[in-house]
């Protein structure tokens, strides 16, 4: 990296920071987050050069999911096993949810159906890129509903549930473990470790999948090394807002135009029939309204659980749900798609896409 291109680096986050610090000002909820993200996509699509590294977004996923796992006392263990067959439930409805969205999406927005499922079913946006390719979708699309569904789901839900006034009282969720530097580099070096152990292994969702396994795995056995310091949360979510802002250019933003609207309309209708799914998980559990819509929402496990945090929600039991929900849908979604492939509902895929994506490989 040049000494021009850090400068860039610096200010792009530094400009996020202060519009997390903005939004927390304002009381936003999950402001650092939501703050960066809109600051820095403004500066990006009023033609402003913005940088960031991937490496900082991974960086970013390993603090905050590690910090959540934590929260996983053997008491949260034993409410996720007794909600282990609603989980179950939840997962594959939500795969189903995103399957009948997407052949609406396929009509509106001119694409094939092959295309359509992979923007639909809620996913990593490099996950579904790279499952789709392998059966001649196109990336472009995949990818931008993908980062359209997280950025909208993150600019809505979180602000709907505080205008509501729906807020928790589960603070007591929380372990106090205090903090030790010393342990807290343990946990975060052992997070680490797991998470490129993963990538090793070609693991998708490695950098969600190590950290979140490693802080359960602490939490669930009280081993009270460290609690990871709320300014590290902070800054964790800065780098996440600044990361997703700077993916809207002019560029894509051109070449995406007439897609976008349904694209976004499209995930409205996968969140709204996720918020119905909750509602109706809701009746066979005591677990609240708020608490199953974020547990359901077709968004990410890293902010739909520090939103939950935030609002006083069952973290635990919203962790849980998504976390064996992307194992399912990473588990699933092919032979989900070829089901359909066989059944006909989706055309077989395009012969010149799929030599070109196995070229690529």
């Amino acid at each position: 990296m040049t000494l021009s291109t850090f400068g860039l680096f610096l200010a792009t986050h530094i400009l996020g920071a202060l519009g997390g610090a903005g939004a927390y000002a304002l009381g936003v909820p999950l402001a650092w987050m939501i703050g960066s993200l809109v600051v820095t996509a403004i500066i990006t699509l009023s033609g402003f050069p913005t940088t960031t590294r991937r490496v900082c977004r991974n960086g970013g996923v390993l603090v905050l999911l590690t910090g959540i796992g934590l929260t996983f006392t053997p008491s949260a263990g034993e409410t996720t096993i007794r909600l282990l067959p609603l989980i179950l439930i939840a997962a594959v409805a939500t795969l189903l949810i995103g399957a009948l969205a997407s052949l609406l999406l396929a009509r509106l927005g001119r694409i094939d159906r092959a295309t359509a499922f992979f923007c639909s079913v809620p996913g990593g946006p490099a996950e579904m890129s790279v499952l789709g390719a392998r059966q001649g979708a196109e990336l472009a699309p995949i990818a931008i509903s993908q980062l359209l569904r997280i950025v909208c789901i993150v600019l809505v839900i979180p602000p709907t549930l505080t205008v509501l006034g729906m807020r928790g009282d589960f603070t007591t969720s929380f372990p106090d473990l205090g903090f030790h530097p010393l342990g807290l580099v343990v946990t975060l070096g052992v997070s680490l470790a797991a998470s490129l152990a993963l990538v090793k292994l070609k693991v998708n969702s490695a950098f969600l999948i190590g950290p979140l396994g490693v802080g359960i795995l602490l939490g669930f056995t009280e081993a009270g090394l460290s609690t990871v310091p709320r300014w590290m949360m902070m800054g964790s979510q800065v780098f996440m807002g600044v990361f997703l802002g700077a993916q809207f250019t002019p560029s894509v933003m051109r070449r995406m135009r007439r897609f976008l609207p349904v694209a976004i309309g499209n995930v409205f209708l996968v969140t709204g029939g996720c918020a119905l799914l909750g509602t109706l998980i809701h009746f066979f559990d005591e677990e609240s309204v708020p608490t199953m819509i974020l547990a359901t929402a077709p968004g990410s496990v890293t902010e739909m659980s520090i939103t939950a945090q935030a609002l006083g929600f069952n973290v635990p039991v919203v962790t849980a749900f998504h976390v064996i929900r992307i194992l399912l849908v990473i588990i699933l979604v092919t032979p989900a798609f070829n089901v359909l492939r066989a059944a006909g509902v989706i055309a077989p895929a395009d012969p010149e896409l799929l030599r070109n994506t196995k070229a690529a490989e």
